[in-house]
């Protein structure tokens, strides 16, 4: 015997489950933001953005209410995040060949560099926006390298692009995974979590935390024992006591609640580069698309490059031919510091244009010549005339900067500053003609040169600046 069943009936049977409603925040699909990612890692990744809570209110003190110093300690929590999490998320899922190591090593000891300096020294005046954004660069291309995100792999002509990628496009699209994984249970996961074989960084923590105040204890009792002992370290643990009391004394919930609710946005941002990273997305197609469109760019000949380039060698020979006479007579005599001061000045910047044009013609060239530039025997003796001139004329720049203006004046903020764009400017130079003698990276290692030179000079910056000048 059969029963009829009504419509409302039939609508209410297994046989026609619904779907469950997706997890929304103001229109955005939450479970779309950790949909790619393995449910066995949502423990890992929940733990993770538990961490950028501290993170970002601290980062944020630190950006915001002038506190310098934590930027090291800061910059320390960030790498220690994006270690972990590359540990745990990718170790079984990237090729660690497809990882640029020299990139992720580089732009690792630079933000290292960069935020001891800011830590122990400060900021240098005139220069503090110049220093937080070059800290902020070397952190997003070290996650971008870290992770494997380098859209051709290593740095090359898309950095512009990945300079976006890393400050916009992937911060935002991930911001409100953090937000995703506060909703996620992760309860049935922990299991997996323990007896995963990961980097045991959770015990390590564990025992940190165990061994703190027992070396605390043995110290302060070792140090009533032996008057040495105490005397001797002394300058340590105040050292240590110091750096405690600026980072925790100072924090005052009624004055910071503002920075506390700021550091929210700031964390989701901080978690969604990070996460973002380490989808299996990949933007290689994004250089591939490029070379596409610059593709129909490519129709100019030789001749052009010729006729461009050897117009400008001429003018070049004929300005070292009648300047050099200028340049040995100023250098034999003996100068007061006003004319030191005029011959510095006047020039030098013209000189550093001058070499910045010949990097622009290489590069545009690069887009518009038919032929490859450094396949061609022609072009490429073209450009190492080129390039010995660039190189010149950066070496006299720096001369009238440095051997006769600093030598005799003294360096100032601005002077230092100045005399470190020479100095990568003649090193991109040099790159060049090497790239000219042998197959080499020299837009990749310019890059690294300038990054890496940058951070030596801010954690050298005040030593340079105590130099004496002849004239005292």
């Amino acid at each position: 015997m059969t029963q009829n069943l009504t419509p409302t009936q039939l609508t209410n049977t297994p046989e026609s489950p619904t779907q469950p409603k997706p997890k929304t925040f103001f229109g955005i699909n939450l479970d779309q933001q950790i949909a790619t990612f393995n449910p066995q890692d949502h423990t890992q990744l929940k733990l993770a953005s538990l961490f950028t809570y501290p993170l970002a209110f601290f980062y944020v003190l630190t950006l915001f209410n002038n506190r310098p110093h934590l930027y090291f300690p800061v910059t320390l929590a960030i790498i220690f995040l994006v270690e972990y999490l590359h540990r745990v998320i990718l170790s079984n899922q990237v090729n660690s060949t497809s990882i640029p190591k020299l990139e992720s090593w580089f732009f690792l000891i630079s933000s290292l560099i960069q935020a001891l300096a800011l830590s122990v020294f400060g900021y240098h005046h005139p220069f503090d926006l110049i220093q937080i954004v070059a800290l902020h660069i070397c952190l997003v291309f070290y996650i971008l390298a870290r992770n494997g995100k380098l859209i051709e792999g290593k740095l090359g002509i898309m950095l512009y692009q990945e300079l976006w990628l890393g400050m916009i496009e992937l911060p935002v699209e991930n911001m409100f995974t953090r937000l995703a994984l506060a909703r996620t249970k992760v309860t049935n996961h922990i299991d997996s979590l323990i007896k995963k074989p990961t980097f045991p960084i959770k015990f390590i923590l564990i025992t940190l935390c165990g061994l703190v105040p027992i070396l605390i204890f043995v110290w302060s009792q070792l140090a009533q024992v032996s008057q040495n002992f105490a005397t001797q370290t002394s300058q340590f643990t105040n050292l240590i006591g110091r750096l405690f009391h600026q980072i925790f004394g100072a924090f005052d919930l009624s004055n910071d609640i503002g920075y506390l609710i700021l550091s929210l946005p700031f964390g989701m941002l901080i978690f969604g580069l990070m996460v973002g990273s380490l989808r299996s997305t990949s933007y290689h197609d994004r250089y591939q698309k490029l070379m596409k469109r610059i593709l129909p760019m490519r129709i100019f000949p030789k001749i052009s490059v010729y006729l461009v380039i050897y117009s400008l060698c001429a003018v070049y020979a004929l300005f070292i031919c009648l300047a050099m006479n200028d340049i040995f007579r100023i250098t034999l005599q003996h100068l007061t510091p006003q004319a030191a001061s005029t011959l510095a000045v006047t020039g030098f910047w013209q000189l550093v244009r001058v070499a910045i044009v010949n990097f622009i013609v290489l590069a545009i060239f690069y887009l518009i010549a038919k032929e490859p530039l450094w396949d061609q025997p022609g072009t490429r003796l073209a450009l190492a005339i080129l390039f010995l001139f660039t190189t010149a004329f950066a070496l006299i720049a720096a001369w009238k900067l440095c051997g006769v203006y600093i030598l005799n004046y003294g360096p100032t903020p601005k002077r230092l500053l100045s005399a470190w764009f020479v100095i990568v400017l003649t090193g991109w130079s040099g790159l060049t003609l090497a790239r000219l003698l042998k197959p080499l990276e020299a837009w990749r290692y310019g890059i690294l040169f300038a990054v890496f030179s940058f951070s030596l000079f801010m954690l050298s910056f005040n030593w340079l600046l105590a130099i004496k000048p002849l004239s005292h």
